[in-house]
């Protein structure tokens, strides 16, 4: 995007220059800065904070944002927000600081004393999320042909011990 010359000292806007946004076109009622391809630089006028965002470098051709003839090849930052500290109901209460301590150490006790359950619910949570959770126990000893094996001799002496 080519910028236009300057005019009498006068910064003039890239003629022509939009920034792409045709879905203003959509809205209700539609801003008069919206055209059929796009924002103008005259919305920025009212939105200078969009300047170093905005779609399609508005920074390098609107003059409100810097750019048009003026533009000195350099892109701007968008300032930080502002801090503000709000105040809190809290503020006008003695005391309020030192019990925010108290409620510190009080957390670290409990942490501290909590640590052995938090192990513990870790090791459950890994165990249920393991593979092989609902499968049918495998129980250690003999297997089923054994135990058969061992069921007929009984049956067996217990028959010829009775007979």
């Amino acid at each position: 995007v080519k910028a236009a010359n300057v005019s009498n000292g006068v910064c003039i806007d890239t003629a022509g220059w939009t920034n792409g946004y045709t879905a203003c076109n959509n809205y209700v009622p539609v801003d008069p800065d919206c055209h059929k391809d796009g924002v103008v630089c005259h919305f920025y006028k009212a939105h200078p904070s969009f300047c170093a965002k905005g779609m399609n470098d508005p920074w390098m051709n609107c003059c409100t944002c810097g750019g048009g003839s003026d533009f000195n090849g350099q892109r701007p930052t968008t300032p930080p927000p502002p801090k503000v500290k709000i105040p809190s109901i809290f503020d006008w209460l003695p005391g309020v600081d030192s019990m925010e301590k108290e409620m510190g150490k009080m957390k670290a006790k409990m942490n501290k004393q909590l640590a052995p359950l938090q192990k513990g619910m870790k090791e459950v949570y890994a165990g249920l999320r393991q593979p092989d959770f609902n499968a049918p126990p495998q129980l250690e000893g003999n297997t089923m042909a054994e135990v058969n094996l061992v069921v007929f001799f009984i049956v067996l002496m217990v028959t010829v011990a009775t007979s």
